[in-house]
């Protein structure tokens, strides 16, 4: 009987695959995604492009806000005194604008820089929409 089973072993092993190891993957490539600087005014960017800070996009048709207030781009609840962020002021028609400043400082939020009298964060350079 331990004959048989080693025949029976054997020949399974013999149509196992051989265990070789072959030679290393290479490492996996990387692409560098090359990140445009940020602009804060219209001199930082070419041609007919604007520069546009990532809160107050600019829009193409706007929509019909029932019971809200339209800042930008979207419908939202008027603000308040504290429910804008730390660069920013409730402006008298219920939306959020950037803070006045003389200083970066001032502005207390990183990535944010008084440009003109106005705390702006970093934007991108983007055409107007049609």
């Amino acid at each position: 009987m331990s004959r048989l089973l080693f025949a029976v072993l054997l020949a399974a092993a013999s149509e196992c695959p051989s265990s070789q190891v072959g030679p290393a993957s290479p490492p996996p490539t990387t692409v560098a995604v090359v990140q445009e600087a940020a602009c804060f005014s219209q001199s930082d960017c070419s041609g007919q492009q604007m520069c546009v800070d990532p809160r107050y996009p600019v829009c193409g048709a706007q929509p019909v806000c029932e019971g809200m207030t339209l800042c930008g781009c979207q419908c939202v609840t008027a603000c308040t005194a504290t429910s804008c962020a730390a660069d920013e002021v409730c402006g008298s028609g219920g939306c959020c604008l950037p803070r006045t400043c003389e200083t970066d400082s001032e502005c207390a939020v990183q990535g944010t820089r008084c440009v003109a009298g106005q705390c702006r964060r970093g934007g991108t350079c983007s055409l107007p929409p049609p």
